[in-house]
C-alpha cells in the first residue's frame, strides 16, 4: 500500500503541473479543451474579466492543493497531506457539480474527482492520522 500512496502522490504532482500548463493554454486560447480540463477553467469561455480572474484562481488552487497533497505525502507529513487532500476533494466535487450542470463532463473530470479520494483513502490506510 505504501507504493500505491507513492504512485498517487506522483500523480497528484503531475496533475498540479498539468493544471498550470493547461490553465495557461486555456487563458491564451478560449477555444481549446484538453483531457484534464478542470471545470473552473471553462469560465473563461464567457470572455469576461471575472472569467479570467476565475481561471487564475482555479489554476492556483488546483496547483496548490494537488501539488501540496503530493509533496507532503512524499515527505511523510501525513497530517498536512490529509488537509490538502480534503481541500482537493472539496474542489473536485465543486468542479464535478459545475460540469454536471453544464453537461460537459469528460474523462478527466472523473480522474480529477477520484484521485484525491483514492489518495486520502491510502493516507488513512498507511498511517495513523
Amino acid at each position: 500500500m505504501k507504493k500505491a500512496l507513492k504512485v498517487t502522490s506522483f500523480l497528484c504532482l503531475l496533475v498540479a503541473v498539468l493544471s498550470v500548463i493547461f490553465g495557461i493554454v486555456t487563458l491564451t486560447s478560449a477555444n481549446r479543451s484538453f483531457f484534464v480540463g478542470f471545470a473552473m477553467f471553462n469560465v473563461i469561455r464567457s470572455g469576461t474579466f471575472m472569467g479570467f480572474i476565475g481561471n487564475l484562481i482555479g489554476m492556483a488552487l488546483t496547483f496548490a492543493s494537488f501539488g501540496l497533497m503530493g509533496f507532503y505525502s512524499l515527505k511523510g507529513k501525513d497530517k498536512n497531506a490529509l488537509i490538502w487532500s480534503l481541500i482537493a476533494i472539496v474542489m473536485a466535487v465543486i468542479s464535478l457539480v459545475i460540469v454536471l450542470i453544464g453537461k460537459m463532463m469528460s474523462f478527466g473530470d472523473i480522474i480529477i474527482t477520484l484521485l484525491p479520494a483514492v489518495h486520502l483513502f491510502l493516507i488513512f490506510k498507511n498511517t495513523d492520522v
